[in-house]
């Protein structure tokens, strides 16, 4: 004997190689016959005299109860209406578990299901007579109905499902993802042609700064790599001091040589260049000839010619100190004792 996952409760008997059914003991006694049984055709499935399952006949085509499996009807129905209700031309396979009370009222027993959100469906009867009274039942699921076949037994019943979004809303929503999806792509393409402009404006710029560079520099200087004044300088092992916003360094091209490297970010570019201008078209005897610089990535660097005895600020102020020393020697000098 086993309780069946449809609520059959069947007595098998064991045969030569397998178990077959002997006896369905409960169909008998039920009063609907198969369509008795709470889950006969599944939720909110309509069970027929006959033992077809079918969805609620009351359905339209933009709002409706649809089989969860067409091959398979007895799986039930998936809601997908908004609030329904019919009266007695269906009834629940578990109907007699409801009391009458006399107190509730069809709007009362609807709203207290509203109310509750685990409620699925309010079941309402009452009768009429010389004792009538009222009775609500509060659902909390949906098991099979069954097709009464116009039976009229005082008995609505509501049910609780999704809500239909009607055209209007649908459109509403159509226009929407429209719009969305046409804003983002107009912004994506805004978006790509500013960068695209930036790029092109940023060529323009380094275009016009090597135009620039080869109109108004080279012809007076000569143009050194990083790498190559790496080389000359030994990587700048030799440091000759530190003076203004740079440090000099000794270096050999085919005599020795000067490389003065800007510290920190230096000038703008087009400042250096200038300044490498103005420098390079100074020619005279008592300063130090601009041999060619460096501008490469945030490298700027400067090229001397290399003096043996030392810039000429440092050779004054060593002279000044010199005769300072002299003058304080005289001074003692002439305070000495006979």
């Amino acid at each position: 004997m086993r309780l069946e996952p449809d609520r059959h409760l069947k007595v098998y008997q064991l045969g030569d190689s397998n178990w077959t059914v002997v006896a369905d003991l409960l169909t008998s006694q039920i009063r609907d016959g198969e369509c008795g049984y709470p889950t006969s055709c599944g939720n909110y499935g309509i069970c027929s005299s006959n033992g077809q399952c079918g969805c609620l006949e009351e359905a339209t085509s933009s709002s409706t109860f649809r089989q969860i499996n067409y091959k398979q009807p007895s799986l039930g129905c998936s809601d997908n209406t908004s609030y329904f209700n019919f009266n007695s031309k269906y009834k629940f396979s578990y109907e007699n578990i409801y009391c009458l009370d006399g107190k509730t009222e069809l709007e009362d027993c609807k709203k207290s299901c509203l109310k509750n959100y685990w409620c699925k469906a309010a079941f309402f009867a009452y009768r009429v007579g010389y004792d009538s009274k009222k009775g609500c039942l509060i659902l909390s699921e949906v098991l099979s109905l069954i097709n009464n076949d116009g039976v009229v037994d005082n008995v609505t019943v509501f049910l609780k499902v999704h809500k239909s979004i009607d055209s209007t809303q649908k459109k509403s929503t159509r226009v929407k993802i429209i719009l969305g999806s046409s804003l983002g792509a107009f912004f994506g393409i805004f978006f790509m042609v500013a960068f695209c402009f930036f790029l092109f404006t940023k060529k323009q710029e380094s275009e016009e700064f090597d135009e620039f560079f080869d109109d108004q520099v080279l012809e007076m200087s000569t143009r050194f790599s990083y790498k190559e004044l790496k080389a000359m300088t030994s990587n700048f092992d030799k440091k000759l001091g530190e003076r203004g916003f740079g440090s000099l360094f000794q270096g050999t091209l085919i005599d020795y040589v000067a490389v003065k490297r800007l510290n920190g970010f230096g000038l703008v570019k087009k400042s250096f260049l200038a300044e490498v201008e103005t420098i390079g078209n100074i020619y005279h005897v008592n300063l130090v000839r601009l041999i060619g610089f460096c501008v490469e990535k945030s490298y700027q660097l400067q090229v001397y010619e290399y003096i043996s005895n030392g810039s000429l600020d440092a050779w004054i102020f060593q002279r000044h100190q010199e005769q300072e020393e002299d003058h304080h020697g005289y001074s003692q000098g002439t305070n000495l004792s006979p």
